[in-house]
C-alpha cells in the first residue's frame, strides 16, 4: 500500500482529527474479525473470564502493586501451565508478564509478550488484540524498526473505534512519517493536533508540537511557517523563552547576540540553527511515541465497569487530565474529567482509577519536575 493510498483511505481523520466524520464504509467494524482490508471474515467467539481467572488476576495485580514481582512471575507461570485455564484467560496472564522488571528494560521481551498475546488474536477480545498491536508498535518504534510501526500502525487505525483512538495517535503518526521520510504528511499530521488542542477541551497541546513544526518547516524550506509557530509557541509559554533561547544557543555554531525579552532575537537565533542541532535538542521528541512530553503511568489499574452501563450494553469512554507529582504520584485534587461519552457514565469509575496511577517521574535538565494537565483517555467496551 501506498502512502497516497493509506491518506486515501485514513484521511478523513488522520488529517483533521475529526473521527466522527469518516464514513462508515472506510472503516472495519471494529466488533467483527477482520482482514488488512477490512473485509470481514467471523464473528470471533471469545471465551469467557471465569470466576478462577479473576480471582488469580486479582492476585497478580495485588502483587505487581506492591512490587512483589517474585510472586507476580510465580502466578503467572501458574496460569499459564494450569489446563483451568481458556485461551482468553492466558492472554491475560501474559499481559501481566509486562509489569515485570526484566520485561520492562527489554524492549525485545516486550514486543515478544506482545506478539505472544497476538498469536491468540482469533480467541480473544478484540480490545486486547488492539492494545496488544497498539503496543508491539510502539516497542518496535522504540527499537527503531520504523517502517514496521508505521505499517502496524496504519492497521491499528484502520481497526480501532472512534472510543479507542485519541490524539495521541495522530501525533504517533506525525512522528513515524517524519522519520520515513514524508515531510509534508508529517506536518499535516501534527498541525491538524495544534488545531483540535485550540478547540477540543481534552486535548491539551505541547511546547514540542511547535518546535516539532519547526523542525519540519526547516526541512521543507518554509520560513514564514517557521516563524508563525516559534511565535504562537512564545505567545503560549512566554516564561520558556529564555530556556529556549539558552537551549538554542548552546546548538548554535553561529554567534547571534540575544536580546533578553526580544521576540525576534529568539526566532532569528531559532532560524539559523540548523536541522542537525535542532534535531539534536528535539530528541526527547521522539522518545516517547505518541506522547510527546506526556509522561506515561508505569502503575495503571484498570478502571471497574459500571454495573448498570454493562447491564444495558453500554459502552464509552472518559478523558482525565491530572498533574503528576515530582516524585511520579498523582495530584488527587488536580484529576477531573475533560470529555467523556455518554456524559457522565463512566466519570467516577475513571477517576477513581486514576488516584491509584503512578507515573514514571518527569526529568527535565536532570531534575524530576511536576506536569500538569496530563491526559489518560479510559475506554469501556464489551467483548463479543
Amino acid at each position: 500500500m501506498t502512502i497516497l493510498q493509506i491518506f486515501t483511505l485514513l484521511g478523513c481523520f488522520v488529517f483533521t482529527y475529526n473521527i466522527e466524520a469518516t464514513p462508515a464504509s472506510l472503516l472495519p467494524d471494529a466488533s467483527l474479525n477482520t482482514d488488512k482490508a477490512g473485509q470481514v471474515i467471523t464473528p470471533r467467539k471469545v471465551d469467557p473470564l471465569r470466576r478462577k481467572a479473576f480471582s488469580l488476576l486479582a492476585k497478580i495485580s495485588a502483587a505487581s502493586q506492591k512490587q512483589r514481582y517474585e510472586k507476580v512471575a510465580k502466578y503467572i507461570e501458574k496460569g499459564l501451565t494450569s489446563q483451568k485455564f481458556n485461551t482468553h484467560e492466558k492472554a491475560k496472564f501474559i499481559l501481566y508478564s509486562l509489569n515485570l522488571p526484566q520485561v520492562k528494560a527489554n524492549p525485545e521481551k516486550t514486543a515478544s509478550i506482545y506478539q505472544q498475546i497476538l498469536d491468540k488474536k482469533s480467541s480473544i477480545p478484540l480490545p486486547l488484540e488492539l492494545m496488544a498491536l497498539s503496543g508491539l508498535n510502539k516497542t518496535q518504534y522504540k527499537m527503531g524498526n520504523v517502517a514496521q510501526a508505521l505499517k502496524g500502525h496504519i492497521n491499528w487505525l484502520q481497526r480501532a473505534n472512534t472510543a479507542t483512538r485519541d490524539i495521541g495517535d495522530t501525533i504517533f503518526m506525525s512522528q513515524l512519517l517524519f522519520l520515513e521520510g514524508h515531510l509534508q504528511q508529517s506536518q499535516n499530521l501534527i498541525s491538524s493536533a495544534i488545531k483540535t488542542a485550540k478547540t477540543d477541551p481534552a486535548v491539551f497541546a505541547r511546547p514540542s508540537w511547535f518546535d516539532f513544526v519547526f523542525l519540519t518547516t526547516l526541512h521543507l524550506g518554509q520560513r514564514d511557517k517557521g516563524i508563525t509557530a516559534l511565535k504562537e509557541r512564545m505567545q503560549r509559554w512566554p516564561q520558556q523563552t529564555e530556556e529556549a533561547c539558552q537551549k538554542l544557543s548552546s546548538l548554535n555554531a553561529q554567534n547571534v547576540n540575544l536580546k533578553p525579552g526580544s521576540t525576534c532575537s529568539f526566532i532569528e537565533l531559532a532560524m539559523s540553527t540548523s536541522q542537525v542541532q535542532l534535531e539534536k535538542q528535539l530528541d526527547y521528541f521522539f522518545t516517547d511515541p505518541g506522547g510527546l512530553g506526556n509522561p506515561l503511568p508505569i502503575v495503571r489499574p484498570q478502571p471497574r465497569y459500571p454495573r448498570k452501563a454493562i447491564g444495558k450494553g453500554i459502552t464509552g469512554y472518559a478523558t482525565i487530565a491530572l498533574t503528576v507529582n515530582k516524585d511520579g504520584s498523582v495530584d488527587q485534587d488536580s484529576i477531573r474529567v475533560v470529555a467523556s461519552s455518554p456524559e457522565g457514565v463512566f466519570n467516577k469509575s475513571a477517576i477513581q482509577a486514576a488516584t491509584k496511577f503512578v507515573y514514571k517521574p518527569y526529568i527535565k535538565d536532570g531534575k524530576p519536575v511536576p506536569v500538569e494537565n496530563v491526559t489518560y483517555k479510559f475506554t469501556w467496551e464489551i467483548a463479543n
